[in-house]
């Protein structure tokens, strides 16, 4: 009876010791799994981002749109409007003295 309390009373130390240190590896696993989980919402945003990007830059009804947000190049209908200062007003000029010939 002793022998088997023994034997027990070790396994049980041997189950102790192992569970002391895996939970510490436990808790690291967790904080990498919250970690890994973090970056693939991260990264599930931006391809929506880019996914919507994507399907607006080849949606033929915004083609027009989009060609006047990303560069200088305008519609065939766009008639460019240039702003001048107005002249300043001539002032008569004196009569020039012949030049002598």
């Amino acid at each position: 009876m002793t022998g088997r309390l023994a034997v027990n009373l070790g396994l049980s130390l041997v189950a102790l010791s192992a569970l002391v240190r895996l939970v510490p590896y436990h808790q690291t696993q967790l904080q990498v799994l919250n970690e890994v989980e973090t970056s693939v919402e991260s990264m599930r945003s931006q391809n929506q981002r880019l996914l919507e990007d994507f399907s607006r830059s080849f949606d033929p009804a915004q083609t027009s749109q989009v060609l006047q947000e990303n560069g200088t190049r305008e519609s065939e209908r766009h008639i460019p409007i240039i702003w001048v200062d107005a002249l300043p007003p001539e002032t008569e000029a004196a009569p020039d003295s012949e030049p002598a010939e």
